[in-house]
């Protein structure tokens, strides 16, 4: 009967060393999942600023052309003034 307890308490052993290998692996690729994560999120937020930072220039060159547009729609009606 020695013999039994002796493979069961092997088997179990082996089972647990099995079982400690597979979360081990688990937790490493967990860990690589959330370095990726991570690594997607500064991207976009890079992206994010990126995008921002082109809008609001985007936003003034808009104003400034609006600006220079109503400068000489002025300067025009001020010449259709004079003429008249």
């Amino acid at each position: 009967m020695d013999w039994i307890d002796t493979l069961l308490g092997l088997a179990a052993v082996a089972v647990a060393g099995l079982a400690v290998k597979a979360l081990n692996d688990l937790r490493h690729q967990i860990e690589s999942m959330k370095r990726s994560v991570e690594d997607i999120g500064g991207a976009l937020e890079k992206q994010h600023t990126e995008t921002r930072n082109t809008l609001r220039a985007i936003a003034l060159s808009v104003d400034n052309t609006a600006g220079s547009l109503g400068r000489i729609e002025g300067a025009m009606q001020d010449q259709v003034r004079r003429r008249v």
